[in-house]
């Protein structure tokens, strides 16, 4: 009865594009899909099938990966799985901040602390969890296309993992994992998959060239 009344949720990480194959973060950049990330979108449609639902952030990234797997007019967007906002940091490499005071801040206490002007995890996490299980029926299957940090964070919450310490989680582009919503809430099925990828891109598909593998 239990497995019955649980919705499968597939949160889904947009396929690749030039701010996460450069190590820039990207929270609401318009970043495109690269050659590489259309290839990725169109193994994940392939390694999924058919999917009846899907949402969507309204990012360009976002909606050119949820457009592989579903018709448009199948397809619904919603602001709430928008990336984490980073504000001054947005469109920064990563490797330039991460000697700044601020940014050391930040690391320890992403939960928290926010970018200069940008958004702290747990606001994330709470405008995330509402589209999370209202979506779907109860033995149905949901296909949720959204971003690195919101992934993260919503499977730190469903391990039951601290919340301060998400980004230890991985998540890379393309990347599958499986979250059951049901009357106890959510729980993790299993985190990050990326098995529709060919092997030589698994190990860090954040970097794979066009052509590589």
């Amino acid at each position: 009865m239990t497995a019955l009344a649980t919705t499968e949720l597939l949160l889904i990480r947009h396929a690749q594009t030039e701010c996460s194959r450069e190590g820039r973060i990207c929270g609401e950049c318009g970043a495109e899909l690269t050659t590489a990330g259309r290839v990725m979108a169109m193994l994940l449609a392939g390694a999924l099938g058919t999917v009846r639902q899907v949402v969507t952030s309204p990012a360009t990234r976002a909606t050119q990966t949820a457009a592989r797997l579903v018709t448009p007019n199948a397809m619904v967007t919603d602001m709430r799985l928008a990336e984490m906002r980073f504000g001054a940091w947005e469109g920064q490499r990563v490797s330039d901040l991460a000697t700044t005071g601020t940014y050391q801040s930040w690391a320890r206490d992403p939960l928290l602390l926010r970018a200069p002007h940008g958004e702290a995890g747990e606001a994330v996490l709470a405008r995330a969890l509402a589209p999370l299980t209202g979506y779907g029926t109860p033995g149905g299957l949901v296909a949720i296309v959204s971003h690195k940090h919101l992934i993260r964070l919503v499977t730190a919450y469903a391990a039951g993992l601290p919340l301060g310490r998400y980004r230890e989680i991985s998540a890379p582009v393309s990347s599958v994992t499986r979250i059951g919503a049901g009357p106890s809430g959510l729980s993790l099925v299993r985190a990050a998959s990326v098995e529709h990828l060919p092997p030589a891109w698994r190990p860090d598909p954040d970097h794979v060239r066009s052509g590589a593998g």
